[in-house]
């Protein structure tokens, strides 16, 4: 959760080049952009070299901030998963991240200590068959479904993002959850 200051200031006087504005944003921003990104990446290196990509990208395009769309925290946000995912694609990592998430998943749901065996069987299990119906679909539509779910991207974002029409992200998205719906559905009823 981003500290609870307004940040738009500060992006304005960054975007008019004011460097000691883009200082102190970057002192207040920065805990929170490597904590979103050490959670994303799988390793501190990886998150501190991102946080650098992304720094200069707010230098760079603070000026293209529209308030009008969002706050400041989810623009810097956005901008942090985005370039986390890209980094994810391009080292090779994404698929190994998807799968830990699920594995996660999981694993959290099986964790409290107040329930008995047998229904952290039954939980266990369930997540054995989420991740087995999720291995199961078609790349492109497991994309599609973990940047929407998992990254949090809108349709037009992963759209953009990935440089595929927005009806077939769309359209992946969908045939995903059905898929899910149609294989999911009678073992975990509905």
């Amino acid at each position: 959760m981003p500290p609870p200051f307004e940040l738009e200031p500060l992006l304005k006087r960054v975007a008019d080049r004011d460097s000691r504005a883009f200082s102190e944003l970057y002192d207040r921003t920065s805990p929170y952009v490597f904590g979103l990104l050490r959670r994303m990446l799988a390793t501190i290196e990886r998150a501190e070299e991102v946080a650098q990509e992304v720094y200069v990208q707010v230098w760079q395009s603070a000026a293209g901030f529209d308030p009008d769309r969002g706050s400041g925290w989810s623009w810097l946000a956005m901008m942090a998963r985005s370039r986390a995912v890209d980094r994810m694609r391009a080292d090779g990592s994404y698929r190994g991240a998807l799968d830990g998430l699920l594995s996660e998943t999981g694993a959290t749901t099986t964790g409290n200590p107040g329930e008995g065996p047998e229904r952290a069987t039954e939980r266990s299990e369930r997540g054995e068959l989420v991740r087995r119906a999720m291995a199961g679909l078609p790349a492109e539509q497991r994309d599609a479904l973990a940047m929407a779910f998992f990254g949090g991207y809108s349709h037009r974002e992963i759209a953009e993002r990935t440089e595929i029409p927005l009806g077939t992200v769309k359209t992946r998205i969908r045939t995903a959850m059905i898929k899910l719906k149609a294989t999911l559905g009678p073992v975990m009823g509905g």
